[in-house]
C-alpha cells in the first residue's frame, strides 16, 4: 500500500511542476508585452520631440531670415528644407507667404522614420535697417 501512495505522490507532482512552469511561463510573456509597450511609448516619446525641437529650429532658421531681410519668404511651392542636423535624414520645411507684417511662417519636422509635427508662428518685424526687430505674435503647434 505504501508503494502505490508513492507512485501517485510522483504523477502528481510532475502535474504540480507543469502547471508551475506554465504559469511562469505567462507571466513572463505578460512582462515582456508590458516591457515592449513601455519601449514603444518612450520611442514615440523620443522622436516626438526630436521633431518638435526641429520644427522649432526652422521656426528659428525663418526668424533669423527675415531679421537679415525684412521681405525674405518662402512659398508653399518653393518651402524652405534643410536636413538637420546635417547628415541625419531628418529635416525642416519651411514656409513664410507673406512679404508685408504679419509674417506667418510654418515649419514642418519630417524625421527619418517618418514622424512629423508642425508649428505656426506669427511674427512682426519693423525697423529701419537689419538687423530688424521681431515681435512674436503667437506661437502654436497645428
Amino acid at each position: 500500500m505504501t508503494a502505490i501512495s508513492i507512485v501517485n505522490n510522483k504523477g502528481f507532482m510532475l502535474l504540480m511542476a507543469v502547471f508551475v512552469i506554465f504559469f511562469i511561463s505567462v507571466a513572463m510573456v505578460g512582462i515582456l508585452e508590458l516591457a515592449s509597450t513601455d519601449f514603444q511609448i518612450l520611442q514615440n516619446y523620443k522622436f516626438s520631440n526630436r521633431a518638435l525641437y526641429i520644427a522649432e529650429a526652422g521656426i528659428e532658421e525663418a526668424i533669423y531670415r527675415i531679421r537679415q531681410n525684412i521681405n525674405w519668404r518662402r512659398k508653399s511651392g518653393n518651402p524652405l528644407v534643410v536636413e538637420f542636423p546635417a547628415g541625419s535624414g531628418d529635416q525642416f520645411s519651411v514656409i513664410c507667404p507673406q512679404k508685408n507684417p504679419p509674417k506667418t511662417i510654418t515649419s514642418t519636422a519630417i524625421l527619418h522614420n517618418g514622424y512629423k509635427r508642425r508649428l505656426k508662428v506669427s511674427v512682426y518685424a519693423y525697423g529701419s535697417s537689419s538687423p530688424y526687430t521681431i515681435v512674436i505674435n503667437y506661437w502654436k503647434e497645428i
